[in-house]
């Protein structure tokens, strides 16, 4: 058995949306819990953990900006599932980020609708959770493993195939080359510990984009370069 090399894991491909595709996506699912984890997934290019890990300490309406520090993830103990509350495992990871109007609009809203539920609901209401985002109107925190089905679930019905969570972190990523944005600054937001994992892992983008930029250049097919 020593002589026999263990074959190599199947790296999950990762998958795009385009802006209609996200757009679409969005109104699909206006009003629903899976709505704001979607935006922030799309937008900000947030993981998963960093969704929920979000904290209305951390979101500063007064100087516009969103402090990612913070972690939620699941784990089992003794059979049972609980949740694991962490520091960003890079220093990278640790970013802030400009809260935009809308999203500030939508965030403000958000929260005056949880301190409506707190006081409807009184002593029933879990006030554990009260500084999290991420919270069902009890006061419950969404569950990572609900995230990831409901948006599985979501991206086929939409006919976009099989598709996780994280793939909008990648969306985010490719909408932001696709504007030309720099794979400096991409780094930056999504906090990326090594410039090199995000050069490795969008350059081809940048290159596409570079592409379909150069086939709206059509004058160079009337100079006659191929002519005798």
């Amino acid at each position: 058995m020593e002589e026999v090399e263990p074959p190599s894991p199947n790296d999950f491909e990762a998958k795009f949306l385009n802006v209609g595709q996200v757009v679409k996506l969005v109104q699909t699912v206006r009003g629903r819990d899976i709505e704001l984890p979607i935006l922030l997934g799309a937008y900000y290019g947030l993981r998963r953990g960093e969704v929920l890990g979000l904290r209305w300490s951390c979101i500063d309406f007064d100087n516009n900006s969103i402090l990612i520090n913070h972690t939620v993830c699941e784990m089992k103990v003794d059979g049972t599932r609980q949740f694991l509350f962490q520091t960003p495992k890079t220093k990278a990871s640790i970013r802030s980020l400009p809260l935009d109007p809308v999203f500030k609009s939508f965030l403000q809203k958000r929260k005056h609708e949880q301190k409506e539920y707190r006081q409807m609901f009184g002593k029933a209401y879990d006030n554990e959770y009260h500084d999290y985002v991420m919270v069902d109107p009890m006061g419950k925190l969404m569950r990572p493993d609900n995230v990831s089905k409901k948006f599985h679930n979501l991206a086929q019905r939409l006919g976009y195939g099989m598709m996780r969570f994280h793939d909008l972190r990648h969306t985010c990523a490719s909408i932001m080359v696709a504007r030309g944005v720099s794979m400096k600054q991409i780094q930056e937001w999504l906090g990326h510990s090594d410039f090199q994992i995000t050069a490795n892992r969008y350059s081809h983008l940048e290159f596409q984009s570079k592409i379909e930029a150069a086939e709206t250049v059509t004058w160079i097919n009337d100079v006659g370069l191929t002519s005798a």
